[in-house]
């Protein structure tokens, strides 16, 4: 074969030689490509790593120890990740380490973002919302505002009269003419002057309808199946914002000081559902003492319907603990602080929408009864746990007509469901609902604690891994009647028990000073004496 190869053999030997060299080219190609592949994959990670690390570090929420492990541990991964693409045999192995790792990077920048975020929405100092309406009877002509301007307008002489007054003014700037107005002395001569015709239209507070159906149904038609909300039409509403005036944190005191000394925070359930800036009937009252030094909780709640002195607004006379609510949360909680000798530092505020919202995120919690009983919408309850949604959890904590011991019994399902509520929180069965969590927390409560006190307490709390000492006590007292201030009549209340009452001090004194706290309740069935008092439950 005369050509340049020579003979046969020649040219197949050039021609495997040319494939295999194609071959080798292809071969580096793709190693290449796959090397480059491999250090985008750790770049990615390197930036991602920086960027979880410095969210880390801005949100200020974990101890140092933690901060260095992680630094470290993800410096390793990538280390591993970048050098294992230089190597032909294992550097597949750098690449999953990187994907599994920036998977993972990538959650943890979502948790600390969406926990950050929470943060940032619930310590917003709130101004809080009175939303004042104008009712009519349901089947009164007047479809709108303009059509009652001639009307009278029946007022509570005595309460929230600066937001009825400013709703006043703000109607007749908008009919053009001043409104015949008829004062009433008491919520009771109110509603009783709408339902007898007295007057056309009655301008109220919508936080008082539940003290309304209440006077309508025990003390004007017992015998109405319809409360007085069901009978009446709201044609205007006017929203009057007031400013949040609880007490300001001291922009003085680092927020590292709050691990080292005793606090107080005020827990506030109001009756409303939806905005939390509304003010309403505060209907859970639990005040949580905590001192971190020595790891102790003092979980104590007081009676919706415990008949006490409002400061600076009911003046001589005393009303329900659950009516301070209505005048804002400061009213609530400078109404406590009277009654037990206290101070309280912080407010959380909730409403039913939060109980409900955040149990659903938990996945349901297992709560406590301590009675067997059916609700007065019908639900079961036995005697031991239940499992409980959040709608569930609403009926429990609500209810007392069918309790055995009343309003007291039901501040201790209150505090059970927030002891249930703590355990599922702290529990590894939160990590797979946490955004969801998160997402549920941001719109459900907020409270004036500011963001750093609350990033110092869990910075101490994973720091030291430390178990707490947590007990609850139900201040006592004893069902009756008597005037209320807000509602301007006689309505049930519970008088409360004065060794109860020294039983809670001397708790919240010893908690302060550092002492060892015990369950009075436990104290009381082993020895005839003790520090804390006596303080029997009264059925109510």
């Amino acid at each position: 074969m005369s050509n340049k190869y020579g003979s046969i053999d020649d040219f197949v030997e050039e021609q495997q030689h040319l494939k295999k060299e194609k071959n080798n080219k292809k071969n580096a190609k793709k190693r290449n490509m796959s090397r480059k592949a491999g250090i985008i994959l750790s770049v990615i990670q390197l930036v991602l790593s920086l960027a979880l690390m410095g969210l880390l570090l801005y949100v200020n929420m974990f101890p140092a120890k933690y901060l260095i492990f992680a630094g470290a541990v993800l410096l390793v991964l990538w280390i591993a990740a970048f050098a294992t693409q230089f190597k032909k045999k294992i550097n597949i192995v750098g690449k999953v380490i990187s994907v599994i790792t920036i998977i993972a990077l990538i959650m943890g920048i979502r948790y600390v973002v969406v926990t950050n975020n929470m943060l940032d929405v619930i310590t917003k100092k709130n101004q809080e919302k009175v939303l004042v309406a104008v009712a009519v009877l349901k089947d009164d002509p007047a479809q709108n505002i303009e059509d009652a301007a001639d009307y009278q307008f029946g007022i509570q002489k005595s309460f929230g009269r600066k937001e009825v007054d400013e709703t006043i003014t703000a109607l007749g700037s908008k009919l053009g003419n001043e409104l015949d107005v008829k004062e009433y002395d008491s919520a009771l001569d109110l509603v009783d002057g709408l339902i007898s015709g007295d007057s056309g239209a009655v301008v109220i507070n919508q936080t008082m309808l539940s003290t309304y159906n209440e006077l309508y149904s025990t003390l004007i038609n017992t015998e109405d199946a319809e409360e007085f909300s069901e009978k009446i039409r709201i044609i205007y509403t006017n929203e009057v914002v007031t400013e949040d005036n609880s007490k300001p944190a001291d922009d003085n005191t680092s927020s590292d000081d709050i691990v080292n000394k005793s606090f107080a925070i005020y827990v506030s359930g109001n009756d409303q559902y939806g905005d939390l800036t509304t003010t309403g009937r505060s209907d859970v009252n639990i005040i949580i003492f905590v001192n971190p030094v020595t790891k102790q909780v003092l979980l104590l709640s007081t009676p919706r319907d415990y008949w006490v002195q409002i400061p600076n607004i009911s003046g001589q006379y005393r009303d329900k603990l659950t009516h301070a609510g209505v005048y804002g949360i400061d009213a609530s909680m400078e109404t406590l602080e009277q009654l037990y000798d206290c101070s309280i530092d912080y407010y959380i505020k909730i409403n039913f929408d939060s109980v409900v919202k955040i149990i659903d995120a938990l996945g349901g919690v297992n709560v406590y009864s301590e009675q067997e009983f059916t609700s007065n919408a019908g639900l079961y309850f036995k005697q031991g746990y239940n499992y409980m949604d959040g709608a569930t959890a609403i009926e429990f904590v609500r209810e007392r007509k069918h309790l055995s011991g009343g309003d007291f019994a039901r501040g201790r399902n209150q505090l059970a469901v927030i002891e249930a509520m703590i355990d599922k929180l702290t529990s590894p069965a939160l990590l797979t609902n946490y955004t969801t969590l998160m997402a549920s927390v941001e719109d459900t409560f907020n409270t004036s604690m500011h963001q750093d006190d609350i990033k110092s307490l869990v910075r101490m709390q994973l720091d030291d891994n430390a178990s707490w000492n947590v007990i609850s006590y139900a201040a006592k007292g004893t069902g009756g009647s008597d005037y209320c201030y807000t509602s301007g009549t006689v309505a049930s209340i519970v008088y409360e028990d004065p060794n109860s009452i020294m039983t809670a001090q001397q708790l919240i004194k010893d908690l302060i000073s550092g002492k060892t706290i015990k369950d009075p309740e436990a104290e009381t069935e082993t020895t005839d004496t003790d520090s804390y008092g006596s303080g029997e439950t009264t059925a109510y």
